[in-house]
């Protein structure tokens, strides 16, 4: 309008026809270059569409520019609030403002920041430094080379942080890498959520989840790949099968479906269902086996139990070693309570502490002291030293007394037959 009065006023005041003449040339030029200190700031060519700022394009119908510099808006319904060197390509696209920010996609939005882009539609970017979105629907909060890819994807902030697929999530950190459906990394740095569906790292250092539904609560380099495994924190631990467990610690290894390993170092649980609740190179390898603590134990069958001490075996199946140091409780329901290097083989046999004591047949008991020794079914040495009952010695007597009286009778009746026949 003002334009257009100023063209006016200067034609009033023209004279001559010469005077004239200039007059209405100098109105046209005001007319089409806006006059003044304003030429060639602003240009607004779609149908309806406004401009304003300094060279600044509105080509689109009903596009906005709000202010700035050399802000482009070339497609319709999109806006551009202001700042510098700005684009919006996608239908109803919104930039409010920053610097070199582009929007590609349909009603996508580029809040603030610098070289956004913004090209999934219905994209969410609210502003950061080389921040992308990809994927319909996308959310990026900020940050530094943070990149949303999948559709519904969100990036909270952080730096060089990745969303690949659909619906993975970061809160932020650095260099977190998500590949999973649904995956989420909610911080840290350097964690993976990899190739399967709804995987969590919860925050740490270069923790993976590799399984469906698997998670790494924290801690540092720890890996899991089973079906709904956990690893809640510690460093260098594996989760390797369908709902396994590993409350933390250092190195240790879960290959037990529904096993759990609490802590410690070194340890490893190999079959269903076991359970180490810590300590060091200990190994389970018994289905349903548990090991409570100490160094170096391993339970070979299933239901064997080792609860503590130091270097305990139990071989047998459901086998117990309560404690102490070397002892074996070699056979099915054989029980070693403590002490060191005892010894319980025969099936339900029993040796509660001492040292050296070794109950060998099915059901002997040897409650305490040192080089007992228990070879009979069913007896029992309460303690001292170098006691020892060999019912097997006994028996071999009594199968050789047994044979004699045989050969003797058989002796008996050959003569008396043949004193008969005489």
């Amino acid at each position: 309008m003002c334009v257009w009065w100023l063209s006016i006023i200067i034609m009033a005041r023209s004279s001559s026809s010469s005077s004239r003449r200039r007059g209405v040339s100098a109105a046209l030029l005001l007319a089409l270059f806006g006059g003044g200190s304003n030429l060639h700031t602003a240009d607004a060519q779609g149908y309806y569409g406004v401009s304003y700022g300094y060279v600044c394009y509105a080509y689109g119908s009903w596009s906005t520019v709000g202010g700035g510099s050399y802000n482009y808006n070339v497609i319709p319904y999109a806006t551009i609030g202001g700042g510098n060197s700005n684009y919006a390509y996608g239908y109803g696209g919104v930039v409010a403002g920053g610097l070199s920010n582009q929007v590609y996609g349909t009603y996508g939005f580029a809040g603030s920041g610098n070289i956004v882009r913004s090209y999934g539609d219905y994209a969410t970017l609210i502003g950061g430094y080389y921040t992308y979105t990809y994927g319909d629907y996308a959310t990026l909060g900020g940050g530094y080379y943070n990149t949303a890819y999948g559709d519904y994807s969100s990036i909270g902030g952080g730096a060089s942080n990745k969303a690949y697929l659909d619906y993975s999530t970061t809160t932020g950190g650095n260099a977190n890498l998500l590949l999973g459906y649904g995956a989420t990394v909610s911080g840290g740095m350097y964690n993976s959520a990899y190739y399967a569906s709804y995987t969590t790292v919860t925050t740490g250092y270069s923790n993976c989840a590799a399984g469906p539904s698997s998670t790494v609560t924290s801690g540092y380099d720890n890996y899991v790949t089973g079906f709904a495994a956990t690893v809640h924190g510690g460093q260098y631990n594996n989760g390797y099968a369908a709902d396994s467990a590993i409350g933390g610690g250092l190195y240790n290894k879960n290959y037990a479906t529904g096993g759990s390993l609490g802590g410690g170092s070194y340890n490893t649980v190999y079959e269903s269902y076991g359970t180490t609740a810590g300590g060091t190179v200990n190994s389970n390898l018994g289905a349903y086996g548990t090991i409570g603590g100490g160094g170096k134990h391993i339970v070979y069958d299933d239901y064997g139990t080792v609860a503590g001490g130091f270097t305990n075996y139990a071989v047998g199946y459901g086998s117990f070693v309560g404690g102490g140091e070397l002892n074996i409780a070699g056979d099915e329901g054989a029980t070693v309570g403590g002490g060191w290097r005892n010894r319980a083989y025969g099936e339900g046999g029993t040796v509660l502490g001492g040292q050296y004591n070794t109950a060998y047949q099915d059901g002997s008991t040897l409650v305490g002291g040192h080089v007992n020794s228990a070879k009979g079914t069913r007896v029992t040495i309460g303690g001292g030293w170098k006691n020892r009952i060999d019912l097997s010695a006994w028996r071999c007597l009594h199968t050789c007394v047994r044979a004699c009286v045989r050969g003797l009778l058989l002796l008996v009746v050959v003569v008396c037959l043949s004193l008969i026949h005489i």
